[in-house]
């Protein structure tokens, strides 16, 4: 059975009136609006996700002066409304999601540390680590990850447009941080654009999941149908969807790729 991710936070705080613009992005309405981040959640829960990702995305030392207590505010969140779902601490790449070099690799990993000692101590069940897009930070957050000794998951971006990185460059990437991974994700690209870059991945024979993008920036999103289309037949162990979808997305999501038991 393929698992059913839950959706984008940002997305749907944003479509849902809370605003989003801020340096931490999401990780704001963790404090400021704490209800409409668990509401969320519960709505992820009733559609039938098998997981749900805390909203820690952006909860980082580097973004917010008070990302300890956002970051505890929103596991606390995640884990009240998910009932038996396990919950998923999601984390960001040190720097833009959409650079290919990190502009400081030894901060980016004193700060991955601390994030990630943090939701261990919060008690998440596994780690999400998404949108990287080089090889050097999500090489350096796989060693971490192991480490930590939870159940984790790399996602990989090449940017809305695919054109961050190569579908054989991330191929390769994919392959480095595959051991001991659930599995090697792409997630941040247009639905529209993602085949290649988990055809590429599949062809290594390491797991992928896809969540992708619900077009390219500043472009009409595409419908829960065309989107299903883009992804229903790739070779997936996992699915979801990232910047642009909705709650009806991940219906057709969930209606196409039957339920299984997580919990």
């Amino acid at each position: 059975m393929v698992v059913v991710l839950d959706g984008p936070l940002g997305s749907e705080l944003t479509r849902r009136g809370v605003a989003t613009g801020g340096i931490a992005w999401s990780a704001d309405a963790n404090l400021a609006a704490p209800d409409v981040v668990a509401w969320i959640h519960r709505d992820h829960a009733a559609i039938g996700c098998d997981l749900i990702r805390a909203n820690t995305f952006r909860a980082r030392p580097e973004r917010l002066t008070e990302w300890q207590a956002s970051l505890d505010a929103a596991v606390f969140l995640a884990k009240d409304s998910a009932g038996t779902l396990p919950v998923y601490g999601s984390v960001a790449p040190f720097g833009d999601c959409y650079e290919a070099a990190t502009p400081d690799l030894a901060a980016a990993r004193r700060s991955h540390e601390a994030v990630i000692d943090r939701l261990v101590r919060a008690g998440v069940d596994g780690l999400a680590f998404e949108t990287f897009p080089n090889a050097e930070e999500a090489c350096m957050v796989h060693k971490i990850a192991q480490q930590a000794g939870l159940p984790f998951w790399i996602s990989l971006t090449a940017g809305p447009s695919g054109d961050v990185t190569s579908p054989t460059e991330l191929a390769e990437t994919a392959r480095q941080i595959a051991p001991g991974a659930r599995w090697v994700g792409v997630n941040c690209i247009a639905a529209s654009l993602i085949a290649p870059f988990v055809d590429a991945i599949a062809e290594t024979s390491v797991p992928v999941a896809a969540y992708p993008n619900a077009s390219r920036w500043n472009e009409p999103p595409l419908g829960p149908a065309p989107f299903l289309a883009a992804i229903a037949a790739l070779p997936l162990v996992a699915v979801g969807a990232c910047c642009g979808a909705s709650l009806e997305h991940l219906r057709a999501l969930r209606a196409a790729f039957g339920s299984l038991s997580m919990r």
